[in-house]
């Protein structure tokens, strides 16, 4: 792959005020001024709630690890050819 592409998919994450100067977002604020101006537009009390993790990192980090490991295997597995009952690399 042309590296030229590769950069083309290269995921960013913008915070701040990178994010606002680039247009991504509309404003800058905290929480406070997001309940406030849903307040206002819907003209109606908002109540927040703030969710916590059901499973912590070290369990959701091994959860990632496996699926990469199980990929791989499958990778290399996938390398392995069977057909007519003779054992070939297929390359």
């Amino acid at each position: 792959m042309a590296e030229s592409d590769l950069r083309e998919t290269d995921a960013k994450v913008y915070r701040g005020e990178s994010a606002h100067e680039l247009g991504l977002v509309d404003d800058l604020g905290t929480r406070a001024d997001v309940e406030a101006r849903l307040e206002e537009r819907l003209d109606a009390e908002v109540e927040t709630t703030e969710l916590e993790p059901t499973t912590g990192l070290a369990d959701r980090l091994r959860g990632g690890v496996e699926r990469v490991a199980f990929a791989l295997g499958a990778g290399v597995a996938s390398r392995f050819s069977d057909d007519d009952a003779a054992f070939r690399v297929r390359v």
